[in-house]
């Protein structure tokens, strides 16, 4: 496989490519969680919580529903503290976790770091 263009946007593996990356910035679910979330903290926040929400968008209305609760019981910064500890859970270097099955399964299959094929 030839080494990625110099200037491609998105980090890849060695052979393979960052898992949760569609080329869709407008990810449906993740626009419902920016809408969900957009009174809360401040503009740096919302582009931090948006990353995270299209990174995890198959996750993102239950993570906004989550991140409101937070920031309405404590603060949008314990909000914003847990979404990142969600979001470092779930993104292990190049592999995320939310990613489909088959997502999954085809990088399991190409033995990235950390992964092996023939585990269950």
């Amino acid at each position: 496989m030839p080494p990625p263009p110099t200037n491609q946007p998105v980090s890849v593996g060695p052979r393979w490519p960052r898992l949760w990356h569609k080329n869709d910035t407008n990810l449906p679910q993740a626009d419902e969680a920016d809408r969900l979330t957009a009174g809360y903290g401040t503009h740096e926040c919302r582009r931090f919580r948006r990353g995270i929400f299209d990174d995890l968008s198959p996750l993102a209305v239950d993570l906004a529903l989550r991140y409101a609760k937070t920031a309405e019981r404590f603060s949008f910064r314990q909000a914003n503290l847990e979404l990142l500890e969600i979001h470092e859970r779930l993104v292990i270097h190049d592999l995320n976790l939310s990613s489909d099955t088959q997502d999954l399964q085809e990088a399991a299959k190409g033995n990235p770091p950390g992964i092996r094929g023939d585990q269950k």
